[in-house]
């Protein structure tokens, strides 16, 4: 009797550690920002839809992020005048403002503004849309979902760069004079004014233009990512939305160092001194 041929074990495939589950998630995203830029002058078709993203984006959120930077240059101001003040320099508070406004200020709060309120709520409906298999639905009539969904929100958020950085130094300003002039009384408009402006330099705003136009690409292409990967129901949509903030937010102070190394690492263009 033949003996029975014997058969090697089944080796069974160790599941991908940590590590290695996030290597390959950071490759898709890559790889899906690639696409979608790529695949940005191709929305041409679906025009209207980046127009209305981008009215929704101008009317409810342009308020918002005035208002916050409103509160963050009254901050700065605060800080500002009483520390100058203690050696005799509370004139010169506007200085603070004019410094800090487009190097760091609206930058930041641009990115923590649009990645809570835009991207989260954009990732949220791209999720829906997911579970809800409209996704589908949109390959299946041969409407491509990347030109469709995805392009018609990066073009939107790259329009509204302009305007998200006038208004936030608008925000600022109005914050910073509201409390050092109206409210403080410690320095005249004409001195706050004069400082603030004169402590800024011509290609300030221009870079914080630059900063804020990638942190809105950037974030509105990881909340497709995530919404798009969306599954399970409504649960599955609110960890896309959790997992999208929390990667926004760490891409957001990513950027912000970045930029301010490259743009004042070698050279901090204060327009004050000799």
């Amino acid at each position: 009797m033949a003996s029975a041929t014997s058969r090697p074990p089944e080796v069974t495939p160790r599941p991908a550690g940590p590590l290695r589950r996030g290597v390959t998630e950071v490759g898709e995203l890559v790889s899906f920002g690639g696409r979608s830029v790529l695949g940005a002058p191709g929305a041409a078709r679906y025009l209207s839809q980046s127009t209305s993203q981008l009215a929704k984006l101008i009317s409810g959120t342009t308020l918002l992020m005035f208002a916050m930077n409103c509160f963050l240059g009254a901050s700065d101001v605060s800080f500002g005048y009483f520390f100058l003040n203690s050696i005799g320099a509370g004139d010169y508070s506007g200085l603070v403002t004019g410094l800090l406004t487009p190097r760091a200020a609206i930058t930041l709060m641009f990115g923590y503004v649009f990645a809570a309120k835009v991207a989260a709520g954009w990732c949220a409906e791209l999720g829906a849309m997911k579970v809800q298999q409209e996704i589908d639905a949109l390959d299946s009539v041969g409407v491509d979902p990347m030109r469709y969904a995805v392009a018609p929100r990066i073009i939107a958020a790259a329009l509204f760069a302009p305007l998200a950085t006038l208004v936030s130094i608008a925000g600022q300003t109005a914050g910073g004079w509201l409390v050092g002039v109206a409210v403080l009384h410690g320095l005249s408009a004409e001195s706050f004014l004069s400082v603030h402006w004169s402590s800024m330099a011509l290609d300030d705003p221009l870079k914080a233009l630059v900063t804020i136009l990638l942190q809105a690409v950037s974030f509105t292409v990881i909340a497709c990512f995530y919404g798009l990967r969306a599954q399970g129901g409504p649960a599955g949509v609110g960890q896309a939305v959790a997992r999208s903030l929390f990667v926004n937010l760490i891409v957001l102070h990513l950027l912000q160092g970045f930029f301010l190394m490259y743009f004042y690492g070698d050279h901090v263009n204060l327009a004050i001194g000799g």
